[in-house]
């Protein structure tokens, strides 16, 4: 289709720019200092434990795109911060955007066959 010229004279404004549209990015180095930070001084992690994340996390990062390498390494990361609600939902962030659904539900199914699992333990507990 021909594109629509218009003359801007006198008086007259020219068209307004379309917004660029916002996608969403992998955290930077400031957001992963801020991260550390959080493990470290709210949360009180062991170093080793940051130190095992970090490693988890720069593997995931440098795998081949192959899904299990990605899947084992998701589950380690949850491993090491399923007691931590909000570093688990900010790891995310940490991703390429187009695997953070497939790692949120990597990390949900593990919760759900944990939270099965203590039930059961709990149940047969309770009728021993």
């Amino acid at each position: 289709p021909p594109r629509e010229t218009r003359v801007v004279g006198p008086g007259t404004k020219p068209p307004p720019r379309p917004k660029p549209t916002k996608k969403p990015r992998t955290a930077g180095n400031e957001e992963a200092r801020e991260y550390i930070a959080r493990m470290q001084h709210v949360h009180r992690m062991a170093p080793a434990a940051i130190a095992e994340f970090a490693d988890h996390l720069k593997n995931y990062q440098n795998r081949a795109r192959g899904a299990a390498s990605r899947e084992a390494g998701v589950l380690a990361i949850y491993a090491l911060l399923k007691d931590f609600p909000d570093l688990l939902k900010d790891f995310y962030q940490f991703l390429p955007p187009e695997d953070r659904d497939r790692a949120r539900a990597i990390v949900a199914r593990e919760a759900e066959r944990a939270a099965k699992a203590l039930a059961s333990t709990t149940k047969a507990a309770a009728n021993a």
